[in-house]
């Protein structure tokens, strides 16, 4: 029975080993461009963490500073100051800070020291560096030498950037839904940009399943384009044309044998007639 090549070309579409070449390559092109859309955002939040935390480094330097002049300078008792921190820290998210003496003994404090302190205070005299800058959990910590009426002093502060903290947090969650929805995007575009790409073969196929034995006159439509699918449509094309001529030699070659076949035996026949006369009439001679 023959296809309706119309029909055929529209469940061509359908069939499942075309649209999986079309779902591999899709998913290959949306993984590939995932990949690098995912190394992208990772800088791109890595590089904005480290602004946000350098930014914030500076301005955690200035309010220890400013707390460390206030006390040294004020000369209040260190309960008010304390007090005064508190109702501060509320509105204007001060530093906690621990004040140390030339001899490494706490003289001043907001908040208990962390035991870490004075590891971190030992590195600051070993290493004879300005300053120490350090991170446990969201807290930041920076640590100085400090210098009142010729006596040296060892400060650390601590602060958490809340408000930082919240804007990279939003900027994160904001990322990965831009990212999520790029790659289905380029899922979808990936799948369209094959499924046309492939479009060309399956008509192809379409015309070649069209083609019989009953139609081997039938030749696929060349493409304009002289591209890879017209190289791959003339190259059919001239097996089809092999093929007709060798079905053709074919068929010519049956219709020789066939008729030979067909002719009466009376050749044979008379030639054993004569062969039996000739023998009777030497005989009788």
């Amino acid at each position: 029975m023959k296809t309706d090549p119309h029909h055929a070309r529209n469940r061509i579409y359908f069939y499942p080993e075309l649209m999986k070449i079309a779902t591999r390559t899709a998913l290959m092109y949306a993984l590939i461009t995932a990949g690098i859309l995912f190394v992208f955002a990772y800088v791109l939040y890595f590089v904005s963490e480290k602004n946000r935390n350098d930014e914030f480094n500076d301005r955690l330097g200035y309010k220890i500073i400013w707390r460390a002049e206030f006390i040294f300078d004020a000369n209040i008792d260190g309960n008010k100051i304390k007090k005064l921190h508190e109702r501060n820290k509320k509105m204007l998210n001060e530093a906690d800070i621990s004040v140390y003496n030339s001899k490494k003994e706490l003289i001043f404090t907001d908040i208990r020291p962390s035991s870490k302190n004075m590891y971190y205070l030992d590195q600051l005299i070993k290493t004879k560096k300005d300053k120490l800058t350090w991170q446990r959990g969201n807290r930041q910590y920076m640590a100085f030498r400090y210098e009142f009426n010729g006596d040296n002093f060892y400060i650390i502060g601590s602060a958490v950037d809340v408000t930082g903290l919240a804007h990279i947090k939003e900027f994160r969650n904001d990322i990965i839904v831009v990212y999520i929805i790029s790659v289905l995007i380029i899922f979808v575009i990936g799948f369209l940009f094959s499924y046309y790409t492939l479009k060309p073969l399956k008509d192809i196929i379409v015309q070649i399943r069209d083609i019989s034995e009953h139609n081997l006159h039938k030749r696929l439509v060349v493409p304009k384009a002289k591209d890879e699918i017209y190289e791959l449509t003339e190259t059919f094309n001239s097996t089809f044309n092999r093929l007709e001529k060798s079905f053709s030699n074919h068929l010519q070659f049956v219709t020789t044998i066939s008729h030979e076949f067909r002719t009466p035996l009376s050749t044979p026949d008379c030639r054993a007639g004569t062969c039996q006369r000739t023998e009777c009439d030497a005989g009788r001679l």
